[in-house]
């Protein structure tokens, strides 16, 4: 008797989340669920996606699908982002990145700088908060580089734009003032004036 198994199905894409738990806490964000969930059944569980794990879970993803680096946390978080990045494109996906760029180190800028990402969206920081941006001297820099770098990037916040970043980004300031809730944060005024909006 032959046995015939059937050929596994492969992916069309993957979003990554390379942590668990986010150092933002954005407030429409459900991170006390998601890492409350994650942890429940084991304490010691890694939190950190491996690079090794990384290479081994594009396997199940059709070559020239799309690789995102967003998910439940920021990207750069891990330290292995740029190599992961690097890595897909090489492989000929087609990668998105949803960021901060404000924990990338230069090593990472070097691996990812010259790569045709399918999309940039960069999350900056908001004046009221709502993401818990820790802005450093630098980070008006290391933002402007990467904006001249693909100045097709949509820039993302939940709120006002903070007026640091706004002296950065300037006319691209295409943020979102309205909330999508994630996390079941938001008052009921706010939910009640995102509802008259739809």
């Amino acid at each position: 008797m032959v046995i015939i198994m059937p050929k596994p199905i492969k992916l069309s894409g993957l979003e990554y989340s390379l942590t668990v738990g986010c150092r933002y806490d954005c407030k429409t964000c459900p991170q006390d669920k998601f890492v409350g969930k994650y942890f429940c059944t084991d304490k010691k569980r890694k939190s950190v996606l491996s690079f090794e794990d990384f290479l081994v879970s594009l396997n199940d993803i059709n070559p020239g699908g799309f690789i995102s680096f967003a998910g439940m946390s920021e990207p750069f978080l891990n330290p292995n982002c740029g190599k992961m990045i690097r890595v897909a494109y090489d492989k000929g996906y087609k990668v998105v990145i949803y960021s901060t760029f404000e924990l990338m180190d230069e090593k990472s800028w070097e691996l990812i700088n010259n790569i045709e990402f399918a999309s940039v969206v960069i999350h900056v920081a908001d004046s009221e908060n709502n993401a818990k941006f820790i802005l450093s001297d630098d980070y008006p820099e290391i933002l402007r580089k990467v904006l001249d770098r693909f100045p097709n990037a949509l820039i993302s916040y939940h709120g006002n734009c903070h007026p640091v970043i706004k002296e950065v980004v300037g006319h691209r300031s295409n943020g979102n003032e309205t909330f999508i809730d994630r996390a079941g944060n938001l008052s009921e005024a706010k939910l009640h004036s995102i509802e008259n909006l739809v």
